[in-house]
């Protein structure tokens, strides 16, 4: 039985191979999707799994992280009432434009966050400390960023410093 299955599918080894072809492109195609699936989520959730937080609360009808509604104070407040609620803070997320040193602009993605706490702040630096990012000027760019951006987008003149 098994050469006659093989004897008819070498028999026309043209339909073989493109048939071949056609089942690997697909199973390409099938990865491909998951690849993309699978970092487009690792890299919305970034800041939400870094953050410490047990639980996020976020405003009612919201997609998604990156397009959020502004979180009322009295319902932090409320949410702090909460017998077994330690902590709650607000994260305030927002897109806007940064001029470059060559008069380029580049669409950047700003998180704000009480340096303090700490919390939604940056969970790594290569260099300087994230409390000081309150204390001025500053601003913390992501490494990821720095081919885009250059190595310090912030400093327009001598006195402002990233």
């Amino acid at each position: 039985m098994i050469w006659l299955a093989l004897r008819l599918v070498l028999h026309n080894s043209t339909r073989l191979i493109v048939t071949l072809v056609a089942v690997i492109f697909s199973a390409y195609l099938t990865l491909t999707e998951v690849a993309l699936y699978i970092g487009m989520m690792e890299n919305a959730t970034s800041v939400i799994r870094h953050s410490g937080a047990d639980l996020w609360i976020a405003s009612k009808g919201i997609q998604n992280f990156d397009f959020p509604k502004l979180f009322p104070e009295d319902r932090v407040k409320q949410v702090l009432g909460l017998p077994d609620v330690l902590w709650a803070k607000q994260i305030i997320l927002t897109w806007g434009f940064l001029k470059l040193a060559d008069g380029a602009q580049e669409q950047v993605e700003i998180i704000g966050y009480e340096p303090l706490s700490g919390i939604g702040g940056p969970w790594a630096m290569e260099k300087g400390d994230a409390p000081n990012a309150g204390d001025g000027p500053y601003m913390i760019v992501d490494e990821s960023s720095r081919q885009r951006l250059g190595d310090c987008p912030c400093r327009r003149d001598k006195r402002t410093e990233c």
